[in-house]
């Protein structure tokens, strides 16, 4: 069976997000955990440290990734909005 390209990209931009949002919660957990674990050690300051950048890199790309997806959506939107004019017009 042929899935449709823009589908397919569909599925991967949210596949890719779900990946993306699966890592946020890891390292939301894991800079808990290293926080609570030892907060007066010098090594949890810097794991926790290491996993925000981390943290702050992900939520980045899962901006873009989000970005990306509304502007498809808004394009899918168009190209639907294009063809219903278009079957409106040969109608009359």
């Amino acid at each position: 069976m042929h899935i449709p390209l823009c589908f397919q990209s569909q599925q991967d931009i949210e596949a890719r997000i779900d990946e993306i949002l699966s890592k946020i919660a890891i390292l939301q957990s894991a800079q808990q955990t290293a926080t609570q674990i030892a907060p007066a050690a010098k090594s949890a300051e810097a794991d926790a440290a290491r996993y925000q950048k981390k943290l702050d890199e992900l939520e980045a790309q899962l901006s873009g990734l989000t970005r990306n997806r509304l502007d498809y959506l808004e394009k899918l939107h168009q190209q639907q909005l294009d063809v219903q004019v278009s079957v409106f017009a040969i109608s009359l």
